[in-house]
C-alpha cells in the first residue's frame, strides 16, 4: 500500500492539497459503572488489542485508589488493571475473573500491586514467543519498595499476571520519566520491542516527593507547572521485554507550537512500511490545560515528521460532554474491521490539573475509513504523479472518493512520457478498493519488471492511497 498523503510517495502534482482527516466518534464503550471501579477510567498506552483465533476483542484499563503505603510512610494514588472483551468491538462486558474480589462480588480487575500499583499498562499477545507463560506482556508504572519506575509482567492467557523478577526494569528519576506506552507488536523491520518512556531529564525537574501524582490536597498551579515544559517524547527498544535502553530523546513542542505547549507523551505502531505516532499534546499556559492528540510519522522511529498542520487528529467534544477537556490517549493500534479503522481512546471531561475528587474519565470509540489518515484533494482538476518503481503486478487498486468527480490512471515511463497511450477509465465512486479498469479489457502484465510512474487525473476527488497487486 502506498499512502499519497507524503511526499515520499510522489514525484509532483498540481492544484492538489494534502488534507487530514479525523476518525469519526462514535461514543462511550467502557465507563466506571461497577462499584470497584473510580470515576477515573484510564487507557494510556496499547490497551485495546483484537484476536483474529478467538474473534475477540480485549482491553485493560486502569482504575484508581487511595492506600497508605508503608515502605514510603504516606498515603499513595494507587492504580489496578481491569479486563473487558468483546465480540464487535463496540459492546464490551466485564467478566467476573475470581481473582480479586469486592466484597461478595467477583470483579473484572485482574491485576493489583503493592505502592502505587500498576499505572498505564499497555499489553502485547507476542506470538513470537516460545515460552507460553510469556505469551502475553504488560509494560506500564510500579513500584518495587522504596523505588519506582517501568516494570514488566508476564502472564499465559491474559488474564492471570506474574511480576518480573529484577522490576522495576528501568528507575524513575535516574533511567526515565514517565508515560509509558508500549508498541503493541515487535517492530517489523528489526523484532525488538518498543516502547515511548519520557527521558528522564524532564522528570529531575519536578518536586522531589517519592510519587508526585500524590494529590497533595490543592491541584497544582498551572501556571508554576507550564515553567516546567519538559514534557517530551522518548523511546525505548527491548530484545527480550526485561532489559530496556534508557529512553531517547525523538520530539518535543517546538516555537511553532503556541506557547506552553507540551507533549506528555506519544502511543505508537507500525502502520504498512511506516510508524504513526498519536501525539499527546497539552497546553500548559496556565489557561486551557486542555490535551488533545496530534499525528506524526516516522520511517524509523526516531525521526518524525508532525502531519496536518499541527491541527487535532482527534480533538475534545463539545462543552459539557464527557471528552470536553482532554483527549488523553488513542488506546491501541489501529483494528481493522471491514473498511474501517477502529481507534479506541481516553477522554476527561475535566482538565489535567483538577481536583482528584472533580475527575471523571471513560473510553470511547472512533472509526475512520481505512487508510484515511491523509489524502491529497482536487478542488477542481489537478494531478499526481508518483516516483519511477518497478512494475511488478497486474492491476492498479485505489481507495479514493471520487464520488463528485472523477480519477483517471495514466501509465508513464521514467522520463515523463505516456506509454502507449494507456489511459484508464474513469473511477466515479467513493470505494477503498477500487480496482482500475483500462478500455478494451487491456491489462498490464506486459510491464513487469519495467520503470514506470503513475499520474492520477482527478477532478473533484480525494486520493487515499493506491496498491499494485
Amino acid at each position: 500500500m502506498i499512502e499519497v498523503g507524503r511526499s515520499e510517495s510522489f514525484y509532483g502534482c498540481h492544484n492538489l492539497k494534502r488534507v487530514m482527516h479525523q476518525p469519526v466518534k462514535q461514543g462511550l464503550v467502557i465507563t466506571p459503572d461497577q462499584p470497584w471501579e473510580s470515576p477515573v477510567v484510564q487507557a494510556l498506552s496499547n490497551n485495546v488489542i483484537y484476536e483474529p483465533d478467538t474473534q475477540m476483542f480485549r482491553m485493560w484499563y486502569n482504575c484508581f485508589s487511595r492506600q497508605w503505603y508503608a515502605p514510603c510512610n504516606m498515603e499513595v494514588e494507587s492504580s489496578y488493571v481491569l479486563y473487558a472483551e468483546s465480540r464487535d468491538g463496540i459492546h464490551w462486558i466485564k467478566p467476573s475473573l475470581g481473582i480479586y474480589d469486592h466484597g461478595e462480588k467477583k470483579s473484572n480487575i485482574c491485576l493489583i500491586a503493592d505502592g502505587c500499583g500498576v499505572m498505564w499498562p499497555g499489553v502485547m499477545r507476542d506470538l513470537e514467543e516460545r515460552d507460553p507463560a510469556r505469551r502475553y506482556k504488560l509494560l506500564g508504572h510500579g513500584t518495587v519498595g522504596k523505588d519506582h519506575g517501568v516494570v514488566t509482567f508476564f502472564s499465559p492467557d491474559g488474564i492471570h499476571w506474574k511480576s518480573y523478577a529484577h522490576n522495576p526494569v528501568l528507575y524513575s528519576r535516574v533511567d526515565c520519566g514517565d508515560s509509558y506506552t508500549l508498541m503493541g507488536k515487535r517492530d517489523p523491520k528489526t523484532g525488538r520491542f518498543v516502547a515511548g518512556i519520557r527521558p528522564v531529564d524532564w522528570y529531575l525537574s519536578y518536586p522531589d516527593i517519592p510519587y508526585y501524582r500524590y494529590d497533595r490536597g490543592d491541584p497544582q498551579d498551572p501556571v508554576k507547572a507550564a515553567t516546567f515544559s519538559h514534557r517530551r517524547v522518548g523511546i525505548s527498544f527491548s530484545e527480550d521485554f526485561t532489559l530496556w535502553s534508557k529512553p531517547l530523546e525523538v520530539l518535543q513542542a517546538d516555537l511553532e507550537d503556541p506557547p506552553g505547549t507540551q507533549i506528555q507523551g506519544m502511543t505508537l505502531c507500525p502502520y504498512e512500511d511506516h510508524y504513526l505516532g498519536f501525539l499527546i499534546m497539552h497546553y500548559a499556559d496556565g489557561i486551557d490545560d486542555s490535551i488533545d492528540i496530534q499525528l506524526a510519522v516516522s520511517d524509523d522511529l526516531v525521526h518524525w515528521q508532525r502531519v496536518g498542520n499541527r491541527e487535532p487528529f482527534l480533538g475534545t467534544g463539545p462543552e459539557g460532554s464527557w471528552d470536553s477537556k482532554m483527549i488523553f490517549s488513542i488506546s491501541n493500534a489501529p483494528i481493522q474491521v471491514g473498511n474501517e479503522l477502529y481507534f479506541y481512546y481516553n477522554a476527561h471531561s475535566t482538565l489535567h490539573y483538577a481536583k482528584h475528587e472533580d475527575r471523571y474519565s471513560a473510553v470511547g470509540l472512533a472509526k475512520l475509513r481505512l487508510d484515511g489518515f491523509v489524502s491529497m484533494h482536487a478542488d477542481g482538476e489537478g494531478f499526481l504523479v508518483t516516483k519511477p518503481f518497478e512494475w511488478n503486478g497486474n492491476t492498479i487498486h485505489i481507495n479514493a472518493d471520487a464520488s463528485k468527480g472523477e480519477i483517471r490512471v495514466q501509465i508513464m515511463d521514467e522520463r515523463l512520457q505516456p506509454l502507449d497511450n494507456i489511459l484508464s477509465l474513469p473511477m466515479r465512486e467513493n470505494a477503498t478498493d477500487h480496482q482500475v479498469l483500462w478500455p478494451d479489457g487491456k491489462t498490464l502484465a506486459p510491464l513487469n519488471e519495467r520503470a514506470v510512474r503513475l499520474k492520477f487525473l482527478m477532478k473533484d476527488a480525494h486520493l487515499y492511497s493506491f496498491s499494485i497487486k
